[in-house]
């Protein structure tokens, strides 16, 4: 009878503890490596995905800014009203659905600058993450579509004036007169092209103008002086005005009402009439730079006596350098940023 191996038995048993000792760390840190990269790849797809849907709000806000007609005015929030809680708050309308992990995103937009403003995307993804990304907008020099700009249920009828879209100032020509559809020209006599265009949401434009803190208001008879060339003004008509004795401006100047012209108006800077324009005796209108007819109603404008509006675009730049957010002002994307 062959005597028990005990002790080999044992070396074995032992053998196998010692490789399984080696082993089970080895196996626990292939669990825990391949754990930590699972977690590391899904916060990789929660911050992809929350970059994404920020750069598709920065997008669709960018395109939103660009495309209106008075970026600076937004500024002021969604009610429109500068100094209340929304000021910066951006909300787009409308655009199309996020394919990015059905996040969301928040907009704002402020002032970095006297020419730059600066748009915020904040982007969340529906399962945590956050991005925030940025663009710099350049506000461009104050402009206009045309020297004459006529929106709105009007039509333009017997009329003496030159309208002149040449630039006074160092920028490029643009067109003598601009209308919207709902624009009707009858036996009409002006110089220049007439170019289409949709809207130049001058009713808006006007409202925000009255807030200005520089507004000046007047009543129905205009005084003699509506600013000078050193100290352009912001002046503001509740009501139909008549410019009875000759009136020089320089700035800009909004009519709520008719405009009725019994002695010259001279202006340099930007005319903005709600309603309609006619000339009686000596009335006539003459300006550089630019002006707006946008009635509510429907209107009969007959500009007579020989009127001329020439474009100017140095006078608009006069006075939205002296009544900064007095006029509208084109833009362009000047940079973008990563912030987190």
């Amino acid at each position: 009878m062959k005597p028990r191996a005990t002790g080999c038995r044992g070396s074995a048993i032992l053998s196998v503890l010692l490789i399984l000792s080696a082993i089970l760390p080895v196996g626990a840190l292939v669990v825990f490596e391949a754990r930590l990269q699972s977690l590391l790849a899904r916060n990789v797809r929660q911050q992809a995905a929350a970059f994404y849907t920020a750069e598709a709000g920065l997008a669709l806000a960018t395109a939103a800014v660009t495309d209106s007609s008075d970026p600076a005015s937004l500024l002021d929030g969604v009610d429109g009203t500068p100094g209340t809680a929304d000021d910066g708050l951006l909300i787009i309308p409308a655009g199309p659905p996020l394919a990015v992990d059905q996040g969301a995103y928040d907009l704002r937009i402020e002032r970095a600058s006297p020419s730059l403003l600066r748009l915020v995307s904040t982007g969340r993804g529906s399962r945590g993450g956050r991005a925030v990304v940025s663009a710099l907008l350049k506000l461009g020099a104050a402009t206009s579509p045309a020297a004459l700009v006529l929106d709105g249920p009007l039509t333009l009828a017997e009329s003496d004036l030159v309208a002149d879209g040449r630039d006074l100032g160092p920028s490029p020509p643009v067109p003598a007169l601009v209308r919207s559809a709902a624009v009707a020209i009858e036996d009409a006599d002006y110089d220049g092209a007439a170019a289409r265009i949709d809207t130049v949401e001058a009713e808006a434009l006007a409202q925000r103008l009255r807030s200005h803190p520089r507004a000046r208001l007047y009543g129905t008879a205009l005084p003699s002086s509506l600013g000078t060339a050193a100290a352009p003004e912001l002046s503001w008509i509740a009501a139909d005005a008549v410019v009875a004795a000759g009136t020089d401006g320089n700035g800009v100047v909004v009519i709520a009402g008719d405009l009725l012209l019994k002695a010259e108006l001279r202006f340099a800077g930007a005319v903005v009439v709600l309603g309609g324009i006619a000339t009686q005796d000596a009335g006539r209108l003459l300006v550089d730079g630019t002006v707006w007819i946008a009635p509510r109603a429907a209107e009969l404008v007959a500009i007579g006596g020989g009127s001329v509006v020439r474009y100017d675009s140095g006078a608009l730049a006069r006075a939205e350098a002296a009544l900064p957010g007095a006029w509208p002002r084109p833009i362009e994307v000047a940079g973008w940023q990563e912030i987190l």
